[in-house]
């Protein structure tokens, strides 16, 4: 049922004229959706007080920004692994994808588009191109590796209970539900999931999926990815990451114009128990 706190969000945002911005999920809301959702679904005073009301033009521009920031990486990727694969790799002219023609037909379309409309299409495309060309400089640079090493054989090893003994920082959060995160807190890892108990006797303030490439284990909720690296030895798993875990100093507000710090690494040691 919709609270009456959440119903008075969404009647603000809709006489405003704006929508609803939750900075944890990263996610927005028309004054609508959020009154469906929330009726079902229920909220947190910490979720209602982080809660923002903007005009959405502006997680447009956000989009864009990181539309940019995504390309000029996935540029600078690409030339890397151009320079690294391009006198070991004899390239078969027949197989390979022909950019320039590709190009010419995404430049034919955005000429009837308008021109607020050409500039965004523009870059989608230039974005896609780029990705094209990452792939197949991909396929042709991998396809003489050997030997690639898959996360498959470590799902059986980290399926279990592992029981926080040391983390670098203290105290420690994973937003947007878990805090404090110390000593004895327990992740429970099943095939696909994370559950995290803070409490061995409640039930698990938050929970995850996750897939695991090489030594990177990326933990999923809704649209957001976290990325981690581990170390498994034994019955000794170490959790390394920038973004999933945070101070908690770091989860309060930050001031409108305040220059964000980057991000220090943060080390988690987790101790397997013996079930």
């Amino acid at each position: 049922m919709l609270t009456k706190e959440a119903e008075n969000v969404a009647n603000e945002a809709k006489s405003k004229g704006m929508w609803i911005y939750s900075p944890l999920y990263k996610r927005w809301y028309s004054p609508e959706d959020f009154r469906h959702i929330f009726t079902y679904a229920n909220t947190s005073e910490d979720f209602l007080n982080q809660l923002q009301i903007k005009h959405p033009n502006e997680g447009i521009e956000a989009g864009f920004k990181r539309l940019m920031e995504m390309q000029n990486k996935l540029q600078a990727l690409i030339n890397l692994v151009w320079n690294t694969i391009k006198n070991k790799v004899q390239v078969d002219n027949k197989n390979f994808i022909n950019i320039l023609e590709i190009e010419k037909e995404f430049i034919f379309c955005t000429l009837s588009v308008k021109n607020k409309k050409r500039i965004y299409m523009k870059r989608c495309f230039r974005v896609v191109r780029l990705l094209i060309l990452f792939f197949a400089l991909l396929s042709f640079g991998c396809s003489n590796y050997r030997g690639v090493r898959t996360g498959s054989s470590t799902f059986p090893l980290l399926t279990g209970e592992w029981v926080v003994s040391e983390q670098t920082v203290s105290p420690l959060s994973i937003i947007p539900l878990c805090k404090p995160i110390f000593r004895g807190t327990t992740f429970k890892f099943t095939r696909n999931n994370l559950a995290i108990y803070i409490n061995a006797l409640q039930n698990p303030c938050d929970t995850f999926r996750y897939k695991i490439a090489g030594n990177t284990i990326s933990f999923i909720k809704e649209d957001m990815i976290w990325l981690c690296s581990h170390e498994l030895n034994k019955n000794i798993l170490k959790l390394k990451s920038n973004n999933f875990f945070t101070s908690v100093e770091s989860d309060k507000p930050v001031q409108v114009n305040k220059q964000l710090t980057t991000a220090q690494e943060i080390v988690v040691t987790l101790i397997k128990k013996n079930n």
